[in-house]
């Protein structure tokens, strides 16, 4: 199980794909979210919403959870139980930052869902900073330390996100980065380029020019594995 704590060793051979989101990009190639929840109209500084509990990363997932009821503040959201999914994803889109720490995984849904809404991730420790290595990069995330969350001040959360937030320069950058890479983290529900599904084939593809398959593979992609976009 991933604690939040262990080192990411680097598989070479290994592709992560993010979560589906709850968006899937229209045929129109327009983003479905930026009119409706426009940045300069957002009211939450930090949101968080997961379980507390039943995660092995469950000791990260409190202290995030503890040091946000203790700012006791209008500008955090903090999961609420009984609110829906469609509730998360308003505040989302009304949410400068979203915190994200791992779950059983380093990863999470919630990750694909914030960058769709355009709500700045916040990851907690390496290996879910380098998740998605080949579809993301810091420029329109932030990353903090573990330790420096768990054992810093409990003030040390709502500080440091202020301060970037308080940077207008660092925020628009960041949000600028984030719009580039929307795309990247969505599902197309038809045939389309740059989507979650392309770049992992590009990916593949690109890493089967070095083995003694690629000229089977540039013949018959299908062969190797099935793909909604091949079959599309």
């Amino acid at each position: 199980a991933y604690d939040g704590y262990s080192c990411f060793v680097p598989f070479p051979h290994i592709y992560s794909v993010p979560y589906p989101s709850s968006i899937h990009w229209p045929i129109s190639n327009i983003d479905p979210i930026a009119s409706r929840f426009p940045y300069e109209n957002r009211t939450i500084l930090i949101s968080f919403i997961g379980n507390v509990r039943k995660h092995s990363s469950s000791s990260l997932r409190k202290r995030i959870h503890d040091v946000l009821v203790q700012y006791n503040c209008s500008s955090i959201y903090c999961h609420l139980e009984g609110a829906t999914h469609g509730d998360h994803l308003l505040q989302k889109g009304n949410s400068v930052f979203c915190l994200e720490p791992g779950g059983d995984s380093p990863s999470r849904k919630s990750i694909s869902d914030s960058i769709a809404f355009g709500c700045i991730p916040v990851t907690f420790g390496y290996a879910t900073a380098q998740q998605y290595s080949d579809f993301w990069n810091s420029d329109m995330r932030v990353d903090i330390s573990i330790r420096d969350m768990m054992h810093g001040p409990d003030t040390f959360l709502l500080d440091y996100l202020k301060a970037i937030a308080n940077n207008k320069t660092l925020l628009t950058s960041k949000r600028r980065a984030l719009d580039k890479v929307k795309k990247r983290f969505t599902y197309s529900t038809f045939a389309d380029h740059n989507d979650a599904v392309d770049i992992i084939l590009d990916l593949v593809h690109r890493h089967a020019s070095h083995l003694d398959c690629a000229s089977s593979w540039r013949k018959s992609p299908s062969t190797f594995f099935s793909s909604p976009r091949l079959s599309r």
